[in-house]
């Protein structure tokens, strides 16, 4: 048993440290001659659902653009600018301030050129930028390498070739041998201003060997904190609770609580020559819960399948059918209308649990009180497979299941095995009705966040973090209201008596719900309110913010960085970003403005931002081997800290955010696009409570 716990542990961490590894667009490069003088380079891409290729000629202060490159051409000339084909789609980017061009599914990019001699060598490359909602990629090459007779000759050659970009005949690429030496000392050649040549004065205290070590792989290391698993911030265990607690809520709904002392008493006097046998099938009644609703929570993760599930949890339309399913459950909470399964279907189970005996009979009541409670618990079930599914983890509805069914069939063998126990628990009363319309207040705030995602997708601006925060505050203040007796619904009216005070705890919950509220009123204002940070749109969608803080790397080199740490004696926060990338100034923006967030960045941190679209030029380029097995010549800064962020950490979508010692070891597990304050603070506490331990 403990070698396939050991087996199935080490496939998960596999699992997870490939998922790093994002590779959401396929492109192919052909030439085209139609047997003429003037022919098409076409580069052709398959693009990821999800995810979006930008155009050409966004600009300097835009994401990547797509632009052709040359190596070397000889007896061929480019014809006009690079040209895209397909459906392009344009849209304002309030973070760039202008609008950006791009395709999804598929898209070509066709650069034209004539032959000028009659034998022709072309060597060069496409370099494009893509995204999704939650990750960019480094700027990444398609090659194409033709030579061979030319079709025909053009009449009209030009003979001025300086204007080829690219490198010229007999440019020097170094062989790439051991390419971790050659990037570290690639770093000592770029001193073209005044900030290069800071770095490369504090780097320069560190000797040949000390930049080696930093560039050694540490992805066994960040293997054992979970890699960048998201699923992290939501654990099994995590999820295991919250469908505990969802059991115990649906325990005391009005649907299942008066079951409880008729079903055990059913167990008992059937078998009352015999008690251990009635304890026995209330237990058996208790796991046959367990294993009904375990099925449900498996056979969720079975319809959907693992990346499915992941898919569905950034998914804008997915997101809007789950807030108006929450808001249904929540309107029925309040007494507006019943969520019912057919009689029917009860009826017809209940029959055959009576004409049927042993472990089956058994079954098919537990069938029965699942069917007959559904108008109580639909709205919990489908709160927590919410929850689960949009977690991304393919085991979180299982286990959510688990934990739920739990808290449901325990009670039932408790209660069977201690009899007297019934005596001392609360007897049924308008309390369960209260609780269903706490509930229902809960679900219709919950569902406004699954509204967001979508809000935020589509760009449609009408749930902005003002007004998201302002209806939250709307709906926790009206909890409050019903919890202190103030606010009332057509449901407490009957069998119970309106002029009646509410009990104190009721009361002080009330007045919790009241604080709630107001603690999220600043938040119009820009305050970072982190207790709904987690839920809320991120900050840069609010109009009015006087939180305007900005936090700024003071190293951009990754080897000076480290010296600077050492000296300093403090952990280092790597920050894989991008000129270009869309999410890192979300996170930026909505994470790093956090006061205590920038605090921890400012003063317990080095912090190390690596642009991978840098665009200045290596002294030399540099053939390495990326971990896929590829080969790739690295020309420029960006492509250096692309190749370091793969070959140390095997991940290369940005944001990308790891904790290291200064002397590259990790500290903690790595951090993606999430724009959860409570989240972050973590990861960085974490990282600096590994570095504290170690001295």
């Amino acid at each position: 048993m403990k070698k396939l716990m050991t087996l199935a542990l080490l496939m998960l961490v596999t699992l997870m440290a490939n998922a790093q590894m994002l590779d959401p667009v396929k492109f192919s490069s052909t030439l085209k001659t139609n047997n003429t003088a003037e022919a098409e380079i076409i580069f052709s891409g398959k693009i990821e659902k999800g995810w979006h290729v930008y155009s050409t000629g966004l600009g300097a202060d835009g994401p990547i653009s797509a632009t052709f490159n040359v190596n070397k051409l000889d007896g061929v000339e480019l014809v006009g600018k690079l040209q895209p084909r397909g459906h392009e789609i344009k849209s304002y980017d309030k973070l760039f301030g202008m609008t950006l061009r791009f395709f999804e599914g598929s898209v070509e990019f066709v650069q034209k050129v004539k032959f000028t001699k009659p034998t022709y060598k072309i060597d060069a490359y496409l370099e494009y930028g893509a995204c999704n909602d939650q990750n960019c990629m480094p700027p990444t090459s398609v090659d194409i390498k033709k030579a061979g007779k030319s079709p025909a000759v053009s009449n009209d050659v030009k003979k001025n070739d300086s204007q080829q970009d690219g490198t010229q005949d007999g440019e020097e690429v170094a062989d790439g041998t051991d390419p971790a030496a050659a990037l570290a000392a690639s770093g000592d050649s770029l001193k073209a201003d005044s900030a290069a040549q800071a770095n490369a004065a504090v780097a320069a205290s560190l000797s040949q060997a000390d930049k080696d070590a930093l560039w050694k792989p540490v992805i066994n290391q960040l293997q054992q904190f979970g890699g960048t698993n998201d699923i992290a911030n939501h654990s099994l265990l995590y999820i295991f609770l919250m469908g505990i607690v969802g059991g115990l809520l649906a325990l005391v709904m009005p649907c299942i609580w008066p079951i409880i002392p008729m079903t055990v008493s059913f167990f008992l006097k059937r078998s009352k020559d015999n008690k251990k046998r009635g304890v026995r099938d209330a237990v058996i009644y208790g796991i046959s819960i367990v294993v009904i609703y375990l099925a449900l929570g498996i056979g969720v993760t079975a319809i959907f399948g693992p990346s499915t599930l992941n898919a569905l949890s950034t998914n804008a339309v997915f997101n809007i059918f789950l807030f108006l399913l929450l808001v249904v459950f929540a309107v029925s909470f309040f007494g507006w209308f019943e969520i019912k399964l057919p009689d029917s279907w009860a009826n017809k189970v209940d029959n055959k649990a009576s004409s049927t005996t042993g472990l089956i009979s058994i079954f098919l009541m537990a069938f029965t009180l699942v069917l007959v409670s559904f108008s109580c618990t639909a709205p919990i079930i489908g709160l927590l497979l919410v929850q689960t599914v949009t977690s991304g983890d393919w085991l979180a509805p299982a286990i959510g299941m688990f934990g739920f069914a739990i808290a449901l069939a325990v009670p039932f063998a408790l209660f069977a095995m201690f009899p007297t126990l019934m005596k001392k628990s609360p007897k049924s009363g308008s309390w369960m009705d209260q609780i269903k319309v706490v509930l229902g207040f809960v679900e219709l705030a919950f569902s406004l966040k699954f509204l967001s995602v979508a809000d935020l997708a589509y760009g449609w601006h009408i749930l902005d973090r003002e007004v998201f925060l302002a209806l939250w505050i709307v709906i926790f203040g009206a909890l409050g209201a019903y919890l202190v007796g103030w606010l009332k619904f057509q449901q407490d009216a009957i069998g119970g008596d309106l002029q009646k005070p509410m009990p104190v705890p009721a009361i002080m919950l009330g007045l919790c719900s009241f604080a709630f509220a107001i603690y999220m009123i600043p938040g119009l204002w820009g305050a970072p309110c982190k207790a709904v940070s987690a839920f809320a749109p991120p900050i840069t969608t609010q109009d009015f913010n006087l939180n305007n803080h900005v936090v700024e790397a003071k190293y951009k080199d990754y080897e000076a960085g480290m010296a600077a740490a050492k000296a300093e004696g403090k952990p280092v926060m790597i920050d894989f970003t991008g000129f270009g990338c869309v999410n890192c100034r979300k996170m930026e923006a909505a994470v790093w403005t956090d006061p205590a967030v920038a605090d921890k960045l400012e003063k317990d941190y080095v912090l190390i931002s690596l642009y991978v679209d840098d665009k200045t030029k290596l002294p030399k380029p540099i053939e390495v081997t990326l971990p896929n097995g590829q080969k790739r010549t690295l020309r420029t800064v960006g492509d250096k800290w692309s190749y370091l962020q793969s070959s140390k950490f095997r991940a290369n979508a940005q944001p990308f955010y790891v904790t290291l010692d200064n002397e590259g070891n990790v500290l903690s597990g790595s951090f993606s696009y999430k724009e959860d304050i409570p989240a972050y603070l973590d990861f960085l506490n974490k990282g600096l409570d590994a570095y504290r331990a170690k001295k």
